[in-house]
């Protein structure tokens, strides 16, 4: 095999596929290199949480997928506390429920009109 991108990723899970997406915004090519012939059927994640959901709707990685939307749930049980973070002026909970699967297909897809653009 041949690579010509001068960056080469292994592993095409959420990480090394976001990876090769924030390199394409730099215009830096990348190469993602995955073990597995075909991705997994079996679910390995349900959603993502935090400063992550963010970054995606600021990127645009959303844009593509109307049925994808951040919630920001009113509380959070922490231990025996519920966290109630409606009460604060900006909620610092981001959720984003989607299929690992799914978030797999964004990437991949975002990763690959990145590097036709650049």
């Amino acid at each position: 095999m041949t690579v010509d991108a001068p960056v080469l990723i292994v592993g095409a899970g959420p990480t090394g596929l976001m990876l090769a997406c924030e390199l394409g915004l730099a215009g830096v090519p990348a190469t993602v290199l995955e073990r597995a012939a075909e991705p997994a059927d079996l679910p390995k994640a349900n959603g993502l949480v935090g400063h992550i959901v963010r970054v995606f709707d600021a990127r645009g990685l959303l844009d593509g997928a109307p049925d994808l939307r951040p919630v920001t749930p009113p509380g959070f049980p922490f231990g025996p506390i519920s966290l109630e973070l409606h009460r604060l002026p900006d909620n610092p909970l981001h959720v984003l429920p989607i299929p690992q699967q799914r978030l797999e297909q964004l990437l991949t897809a975002r990763a690959i009109e990145l590097l036709k653009e650049g």
